[in-house]
């Protein structure tokens, strides 16, 4: 359930702009976690646990559009070997 919450997360930053949008789920997650370091070192539980939910959300948005870009990039598949057997055509 959790894979498909992370792509259905991830689907409208695909399509708008994925490479800008790996950029900035990386800096949403930076924020999070200040925030999160930020609730702990003052005491407040409710700015520490929106650090980490608005972090993990971030967090897996961001891995869906850095294997999106990678895929694009390098392609899914590679072909390591080609065989013959001996048809023309």
């Amino acid at each position: 359930m959790l894979v498909v919450l992370r792509d259905l997360l991830a689907l409208r930053f695909i399509i708008a702009a994925p490479r800008v949008s790996e950029v900035a789920c990386g800096a949403v997650t930076a924020v999070a976690g200040v925030v999160l370091v930020y609730g702990l070192w003052y005491g407040d539980p409710r700015l520490a646990l929106a650090g980490v939910v608005i972090g993990s959300l971030a967090v897996m948005i961001w891995w869906n559009l850095r294997r999106f870009n990678r895929a694009q990039r390098d392609g899914v598949f590679r072909i390591r070997r080609e065989y013959s057997f001996g048809v023309d055509g």
